[in-house]
């Protein structure tokens, strides 16, 4: 079977390093892969979609218009005759609204030329106007008709019009007329707000969840070497990770809980930071990295893993934790409750920051071996790499088949 990935990146950032470990699983399984991204070089025949010049000119156009996604015909174009040659008995289509590509033009051609489309829902933004996530403005107009949409100026940004209900009738079109279509969320929550959007009718609407590396995410044994390479001193240390903090991120309910802690404790935040941004006396940062030696390590010597995401479509961090043997403390939204199995820590109301520093408190006071198998074992029996890319392969099949 020739399979073809679309996605912005290979190799690094979480969809860049999913698409790069399914390439490498399928070509073991015997199949002929490729991929199609901005940038990377992790991917078996990868193809360069376009210049940063035409994304540059992408992104100014749709943030004029409201159109995102609509751009890029050279780009595309070339994308569509590459295509041609491959001839692919499959496309795996992930994030498209990094202003590389004319997703509409795409699968117009994929549609005429029968081409079986997986669509992954690593956020929202297949399924909405124009959003990647719309839970915290609690909005619901994806369902019924966007349009007076609550985030014209985030998630994609748009400086002058709301174009969100022409982009939901445009993606409704275009998922349509592709004759076979599947769609797989990457968490139960997400597929199953999928099921009451303008995608309810594809083929195939499954849930795969998305892995992670076990190889390299398992308890580390050198807990006490690491806190001192980072000078953590403290009986106790509390981790939160991402690429980079901002407020929206989790950034001010940590430096709340760093004033509130008492010495016992610190925490360690892993991502870059705002500039000139002061960190409280028990708080320390470690910049963003994409070693996954190094991550797994920090994972394993804290001793409780905290998230203040209120929208997580999977939450891969969090299960990166897990298997490092790490609890995780979480908020009760979207799809991060799912990944705390019973045992795995603990998941409290959205915005209760008093339930989220208690939990992280008690399951540090209780010791984190009372924690630490269950956490691996949730995790190998939930987010292994071959258990989800076997899902993949059977998906493929069936598509393939009709």
């Amino acid at each position: 079977m020739k399979i073809l990935q679309i996605n912005p990146v290979a190799g690094h950032s979480s969809t860049g390093r999913a698409l790069s470990e399914l390439d490498r699983y399928f070509t073991a399984a015997g199949h002929t892969c490729y991929a199609a991204c901005i940038e990377g070089t992790d991917a078996h025949n990868l193809y360069r979609i376009g210049s940063a010049a035409d994304r540059k000119l992408h992104a100014l156009r749709s943030r004029l218009s409201g159109y995102d996604a609509c751009y890029s015909r050279g780009a595309t174009e070339k994308l569509i005759a590459q295509i041609e040659r491959i001839q692919p008995d499959i496309v795996k289509i992930g994030v498209v609204h990094s202003s590389f590509i004319d997703y509409f033009a795409l699968m117009a051609y994929l549609a005429k030329r029968d081409i079986p489309v997986v669509l992954v829902l690593d956020d929202c933004w297949h399924y909405t106007g124009k959003c990647t996530h719309y839970t915290a403005a609690g909005c619901d107009r994806w369902q019924h008709g966007c349009g007076n949409c609550p985030r014209t100026e985030k998630c994609i940004p748009s400086w002058f019009f709301d174009r969100s209900a022409e982009m939901l009738e445009k993606k409704k079109l275009a998922a349509m007329q592709v004759p076979r279509l599947a769609v797989v969320g990457v968490s139960d929550w997400i597929t199953n707000e999928a099921k009451q959007s303008i995608l309810s009718s594809a083929k195939i609407l499954q849930r795969i969840y998305n892995w992670i590396d076990l190889s390299q995410f398992y308890p580390r044994e050198n807990r006490d070497a690491v806190r001192k390479r980072y000078g953590v001193s403290a009986k106790f240390m509390i981790l939160g990770v991402a690429s980079s903090w901002a407020q929206g991120k989790g950034l001010e309910e940590f430096m709340h809980m760093a004033q509130t802690v008492d010495d016992r404790a610190e925490i360690v935040l892993v991502g870059d930071l705002p500039s000139a941004q002061t960190l409280p006396r028990r708080m320390r940062n470690v910049p963003r990295t994409n070693d996954t030696g190094e991550l797994a390590e920090l994972y394993s010597a804290a001793d409780v893993f905290v998230t203040f995401s209120r929208e997580e479509s999977f939450g891969k961090v969090s299960a990166e934790a897990l298997a490092c043997g790490t609890p995780v403390v979480c908020y009760d939204s979207t799809a991060s409750p799912e990944l705390v199995g019973e045992g795995c820590g603990a998941a409290v109301p959205a915005g209760d920051f008093n339930g989220v520093f208690s939990a992280a408190m008690r399951i540090c006071e209780a010791g984190k071996a009372a924690y630490a198998d269950a956490c691996t074992a949730f995790a190998k029996e939930n987010f292994a790499l071959e258990k989800s890319a076997r899902q993949y392969l059977e998906l493929f099949e069936q598509l393939a088949r009709m």
